[in-house]
């Protein structure tokens, strides 16, 4: 078994290449035929990206479920077809350059449960065509609002185009909606001019590795490559003998599993079984 089996890389993506387009790159880099990504950012985007590689693909609903933390840029007096630097200019707005006080009073608004409306810009589907698709083509639809949770918004730095800050949120979250939803807060217009994402969970962009500094053959104990029991690493550890582990593996959930909550499994060898507890499964890694 190689040091990818089961794995997820913990990516630094560059701007100005998308999502799909750095799995890719991964994937013939290391020579693997099934990958996966947990949480798009958009190519001017840079930042952590957690791809899963081969079975450890199971993972990705839970990891996208996680609490995203990023380090925006707003720039004031702007606003773009796409909310970010990429599209073109659309509108044009004087701005008077924020007081801090007047920001964190702002951003107090915002933290918690907001509703959102996403962007014509995005991956979601109206009527099996991609909002970005329809928007390309000049084309608008109503879109729901959705309920997303911030957890802190934390000011950085104010100059003279904009402002910097920290945001942990929820999954779902649009940080361009949110920066021009702030800046109409304002009595302005803007974009996003950076965006980093820095962490996803527990998982930080320190110990993320670039494209260019990937290995074809990675060491087994790189600060990148997590193997996909320490995902679930809130679960405590449940051992399961030869007679559980043969149920397990059969499907027979009723007779092999442990009781009371969830449990990483694990079989008298040490290896990783899976998730679950209480004749349920989460997932299987066999």
């Amino acid at each position: 078994m190689s040091a990818i089996d089961n794995s997820l890389l913990l990516l630094y993506k560059p701007s100005g290449i998308s999502s799909f387009w750095a799995v890719k790159k991964v994937k013939d880099r290391l020579g693997v035929k099934k990958a996966g990504h947990a949480g798009t950012l958009d190519p001017c985007a840079e930042g952590l990206l957690i791809i899963a590689l081969g079975k450890a693909t199971r993972t990705l609903s839970y990891i996208i479920g996680q609490d995203k933390h990023y380090e925006v840029y707003a720039n004031l007096g702007i606003r773009t077809a796409t909310g970010d630097r990429e599209g073109a200019v659309v509108e044009r707005q004087d701005f008077v350059i924020p007081q801090a006080q007047t920001l964190n009073r702002i951003f107090s608004d915002f933290s918690g449960q907001i509703e959102q409306t996403p962007p014509m810009y995005s991956a979601l589907k109206h009527h099996g065509q991609r909002l970005y698709k329809l928007a390309r083509a000049n084309v608008s639809v109503p879109r729901k609002k959705r309920t997303v949770y911030i957890q802190s918004l934390t000011l950085k730095q104010i100059d003279a185009d904009g402002f910097s800050f920290a945001v942990q949120c929820s999954k779902g979250t649009y940080i361009r909606t949110l920066v021009e939803d702030i800046a109409k807060a304002l009595g302005t217009v803007a974009y996003t001019g950076k965006l980093k994402r820095t962490a996803i969970g527990t998982f930080n962009i320190k110990s993320a590795i670039s494209l260019d500094d990937l290995p074809p053959n990675p060491p087994a104990k790189s600060q990148y490559l997590i193997k996909s029991d320490r995902i679930y690493a809130n679960y405590d550890a449940y051992v399961m003998d030869a007679s559980a582990e043969r149920c397990f593996r059969h499907g027979l959930y009723t007779q092999g599993l442990p009781s009371g909550g969830c449990f990483r499994l694990y079989n008298e060898s040490g290896d990783f079984l899976g998730v679950g507890g209480d004749s349920k499964v989460q997932v299987r890694f066999i």
